[in-house]
């Protein structure tokens, strides 16, 4: 019997049942003896028809040959681009469709390896495969464009020259939780040394891995306790006890007034300042560490580092 072709299926009904004729001349047709429908196996599948009488049998094989040689179709002709700020998972990215003659709806499928990240374009190929050696490509577009700023925040700091001729400091010291939406943050300061006592306005700068960039202006003042102790040294300002934990007390002579006093923790935040004076300073909300205390007269200044201690 010749072969039968068919694309993609066969069923029983798309078959012509074989005739023959017997030995008397009656004309038998011919009835499925062996074959399961409907086939839809790629490549050759053999049935077998039975034409049989009251007396007699036989048997004949037939080839059913499925030959599926259409590509699927994409359902969209063009992928949208799909953008993000600084990536794209996998779960943001629903696979494209395509249409088959055959298997009907089919999902494509891709090799690339999420989540992206690259600032610019990536191009992902998709893949639309029947199954029947049969394949379409599409690609699409990710475009990464980080197009926010960082937030930049800073804090002011005190730097004591100890009677050196500089001092130097570094960006992280100026950061007061600076971050970046992509997480990658570069800090630069435009002044790392000083040279001499005074406050200065120095910018600290974050720039992100695409470029984009904020400034925040920090306070940095420079002393010298070396210098600046020696200019009240003869007034005889003591403070303590040493370590303080509760109250620090002032001893001073009388004929010298204090005009101003500052505390400052070892980041150089200001967590007391008074104006006049007094002769104690309660420390019970401080924590432990180190602070440094200026005191301001009307003769000079005394600059001292202190350690409270709970």
């Amino acid at each position: 019997m010749p072969d039968y072709t068919a694309s993609c299926n066969v069923e029983l009904s798309d078959l012509i049942p074989p005739t023959t004729t017997d030995s008397c001349g009656d004309i038998l047709t011919a009835s499925l003896y062996i074959g399961t429908f409907p086939i839809t196996s790629e490549g050759t599948t053999a049935i077998v028809w039975s034409f049989s009488n009251a007396w007699e049998s036989i048997t004949m094989s037939q080839n059913i040959i499925i030959e599926d040689k259409s590509a699927p179709i994409p359902t969209n002709a063009t992928l949208d681009d799909i953008t993000g700020q600084c990536e794209v998972t996998a779960s943001s990215v629903n696979a494209p469709t395509a249409q088959d003659t055959c298997v009907g709806l089919i999902s494509a499928t891709s090799t690339t390896i999420f989540p992206i990240t690259t600032q610019g374009t990536t191009s992902i190929l998709w893949t639309f495969d029947d199954g029947h050696g049969n394949t379409t490509t599409q690609t699409q577009n990710i475009i990464i464009e980080d197009t926010m700023d960082p937030q930049v925040s800073s804090q002011d700091l005190i730097v004591d020259l100890q009677g050196n001729s500089a001092v130097s400091i570094a960006a992280e010291q100026l950061n007061n939780g600076s971050f970046d939406n992509c997480g990658v943050l570069t800090l630069e300061i435009d002044t790392t040394t000083f040279t001499d006592t005074g406050t200065f306005a120095v910018t600290l700068t974050g720039t992100d891995g695409a470029g984009n960039y904020s400034d925040s202006i920090a306070t940095v003042t420079v002393i010298d306790s070396m210098l600046s102790s020696e200019d009240v040294a003869e007034e005889n300002i003591k403070l303590y006890p040493v370590p303080v934990a509760e109250t620090l007390f002032i001893s001073m002579p009388h004929d010298l007034i204090i005009e101003k006093i500052e505390i400052y923790d070892g980041v150089g935040r200001l967590v007391f300042n008074y104006k006049g004076s007094i002769d104690k300073v309660d420390l019970s909300a401080l924590s432990s560490g180190l602070y440094l205390v200026s005191i301001g007269t009307d003769r000079g200044k005394l600059i001292q580092n202190i350690v409270v201690q709970k």
